[in-house]
């Protein structure tokens, strides 16, 4: 707060926003409303491919020992690999939880973890929190600042989230390189 009023510089979070018709909204509730339309719009996409045209695509079958390799869960070496690639303070989420923390804690927390992510594997399903995005927005210095389109957005996932993305990023890495 001190370095926004020592650089005279407003949040955009208290400022006026404008919608789509370039009426300016001054409520909190309207400005939220309008941000929630833009990212829905900007995620929500309509697809152009014709579903009927995936539910034709012939499934093909694995052979024996791609399905193994694929079912193989990850190891804890795997993990550590990623843990350590990852950059200091990288990932921090709204929990205040970064790699960092990770990386300090004992055999015993990346033993968890990696009991966590090898349940997640096998069972093909992961934690409801993981997929939740949080956004964080920055002024692009150009253009109208009451305008959403002119924010660069950036979504943070739980570091968690990340450490198991970039686990199944290693593995299909190795796959390639061969």
């Amino acid at each position: 707060m001190i370095r926004r009023l020592k650089d005279g510089q407003q949040n955009s979070e208290n400022s006026a926003v404008q919608d789509k018709n370039g009426k300016l909204l001054i409520s909190s509730r309207d400005k939220l409303g309008r941000r929630k339309e833009y990212f829905y719009e900007l995620l929500n996409v309509k697809s152009i491919v014709d579903s009927n045209v995936i539910y034709h695509i012939k499934t093909l079958s694995i052979p024996t020992t791609e399905r193994d390799r694929q079912n193989k869960p990850l190891t804890l070496e795997e993990l550590d690999q990623v843990l350590k690639r990852m950059k200091s303070q990288e990932g921090r989420d709204n929990d205040d939880v970064s790699a960092d923390k990770f990386k300090v804690g004992e055999l015993s927390l990346l033993r968890w973890l990696h009991e966590i992510f090898v349940d997640i594997w096998q069972n093909e399903g992961i934690v409801d929190h993981w997929i939740l995005a949080f956004f964080i927005r920055f002024f692009k210095n150009k253009g109208d600042k009451k305008q959403c389109d002119n924010y660069l957005d950036i979504s943070l996932l739980v570091v968690a989230s990340t450490l198991f993305t970039g686990v199944i990023l290693h593995h299909l890495q190795k796959l390639i390189d061969k």
